[in-house]
């Protein structure tokens, strides 16, 4: 099996997990009397890194090839957390964008769970997606990737990481944020850039969250909505968001250049120009690497997951409107 095929083919199964799994595991782990939070790491757990490791066993692929367990510098490791922090704007933009057609469930969940202690609600929302999200996102499915160009590659695993979510709110800024995850753990040729600015990120966007249930008490919920906002107050949210946004883009290009500069200074190469490049060296899999660089990223298991991913928005959205 081609590796953008197998990887393809992983997202789908993990998306279908994904969407069933939930409905047979929630009444055991209720049962055992796990409060929300922790059925929601455990379901990770279940859904995200028992599959990965399945994977691995089953395809017999290298852990630290497939996972990217590779160390990084310091530097490397605070500009992570620096982009955590650059992409906030780039986030809210998007999330606003979102907002005129989408309730904002990830704030209805985060204000729901008010009398968690701030430590849990750390672990549940940004600890556990850093791990288990990256490992599945980008470990197993851009480990398919690596006879692609970044941009690419970069691309479509976005899309994935938008797909993933499972929230029409969310699937923009996802989709971004996974492009950009994708493309630090290329030049890194480390999964853990990505885990620690989607650490920031979602640790920001929790304190944040928390912050604001704390004191500024939200007494309906359609407070949360910008749904019914006048198109006049939309368009002026839109312009003064985007440009805000578009300064901090370019921040996070400087300090991504910069990352890549510091990797390349301590020999690290893209896996789409090493993997060349060690095959023209021992010459006698030229012709299946050629073959693995031309295979479509666009294939039969990517246009399902899409397919499913839209129906399930559709059936969602739908079930809450009524």
């Amino acid at each position: 099996m081609k590796p953008v095929f197998r990887a393809n083919l992983y997202f789908l199964i993990v998306l279908l997990l994904e969407i069933i799994g939930p409905y047979f595991l929630k009444t055991p782990l209720t049962s055992v009397n796990l409060d929300v939070g922790q059925v929601l790491v455990v379901v990770h757990i279940i859904l995200f890194i028992i599959p990965a490791i399945l994977y691995v066993f089953i395809t017999k692929s290298s852990i630290k090839k497939t996972f990217r367990f590779n160390k990084i510098t310091l530097k490397e490791g605070l500009l992570s957390v620096v982009v955590g922090f650059l992409a906030q704007p780039i986030i809210i933009f998007f999330s606003i964008i979102s907002s005129f057609f989408f309730e904002n469930d990830v704030a209805k969940f985060v204000e729901s769970m008010g009398n968690v202690p701030y430590w849990m609600m750390l672990l549940i929302i940004a600890v556990t997606p850093a791990i288990t999200e990256e490992i599945t996102i980008r470990g197993v499915i851009l480990s398919g990737y690596n006879n692609k160009k970044r941009i690419t590659t970069a691309l479509i695993t976005g899309l994935m990481f938008g797909m993933f979510h499972l929230n029409a709110q969310q699937f923009l800024y996802a989709t971004v944020l996974g492009a950009l995850f994708a493309y630090m753990v290329r030049i890194t040729n480390s999964i853990f850039v990505s885990m620690i600015c989607h650490f920031t990120i979602n640790g920001i966007q929790v304190t944040m969250q928390k912050l604001i249930s704390t004191f500024i008490k939200v007494s309906k919920p359609e407070e949360y909505s910008l749904v019914t906002l006048p198109l006049s107050d939309k368009l002026n949210m839109v312009a003064i968001s985007g440009f805000i946004a578009v300064i901090f883009t370019a921040l996070i290009v400087i300090v991504i250049t910069w990352m890549e500069k510091i990797s390349k200074a301590r020999g690290v190469e893209d896996s789409y120009e090493t993997e060349q490049y060690e095959t023209l060296r021992i010459g006698t899999g030229v012709e299946s690497t050629l073959v693995l660089n031309h295979e479509r990223t666009i294939n039969i298991p990517f246009i399902v997951s899409i397919v499913v991913y839209i129906a399930y928005m559709a059936i969602t959205l739908s079930f809450f409107k009524s």
